[in-house]
């Protein structure tokens, strides 16, 4: 143990220090006092930084993420426009990332992401005669993030790479349904830590369905990863 004394050095002598404290009191503190003090403070400081290091957020070895969003811009690539849906949502759900090696700044995984959408009338001409439709969206996909700063923490981008598959629905009964084919996202995003293993994540992504016909989905995200 120790005795802090908050006052300012009014004298230096060859035995040691004279401190005039708050209330106006000198306090004698002799040069063998200050040089144990001294010698104690690395040892001081090394412990804070030790405490410090320990409240640092914890970089896990896997993760999972979860995040729902919005198709703010969506079409279908044969010159009809954008889809005028009624509904719609997307999902990035069941994706797994591990960390590579000891980096903290990379996640490689895979998952599978979702995107729904309904409309009174039909968006593609081959479906008029149904109606009220959803079209649902699949795309399977190996994920890579960069985190610029560390995992969970700052912004990142993102690249997937997959198959993908569509199917349109009348009544909950399936319509139509197309073959597997090839798909790509690009993105990035930005992450909020809320725990020393959590972090809030915003996400805007553009997603390429290579099926027929072909579709595209610009999707703005909230999820998490943990």
């Amino acid at each position: 143990g120790g005795l802090i004394i908050k006052g300012k050095i009014i004298q230096i002598t060859e035995k040691g220090i004279v401190i005039e404290t708050a209330q106006g009191k000198r306090k004698n503190i002799k040069k063998n006092k200050i040089i144990k003090i001294t010698k104690k403070l690395p040892v001081n400081i090394s412990r804070s930084k030790n405490r410090k290091s320990k409240t640092k957020r914890k970089i896990e070895s896997w993760y999972h993420s979860l995040s729902f969003g919005y198709p703010v811009i969506s079409g279908v690539n044969t010159g009809d426009g954008n889809i005028k849906k009624t509904f719609a949502l997307t999902m990035d759900y069941l994706r797994f990332y591990w960390r590579i090696g000891h980096n903290k700044k990379l996640l490689a995984g895979i998952g599978l992401w979702g995107t729904s959408f309904t409309k009174e009338e039909s968006w593609y001409e081959s479906f008029n005669d149904l109606g009220t439709v959803q079209l649902s969206l699949s795309f399977f996909s190996a994920s890579a993030q960069y985190y610029f700063n560390e995992i969970g923490n700052g912004f990142f981008v993102r690249a997937d790479l997959g198959t993908v598959a569509g199917s349109v629905l009348h009544d909950l009964k399936v319509q139509s349904s197309s073959s597997l084919g090839f798909g790509f996202s690009a993105g990035i995003g930005y992450g909020i830590p809320i725990s020393h293993e959590t972090s809030l994540l915003f996400q805007l992504n553009y997603i390429y369905y290579g099926i027929t016909p072909r579709f595209y989905t610009i999707n703005l995200t909230l999820g998490w990863l943990w």
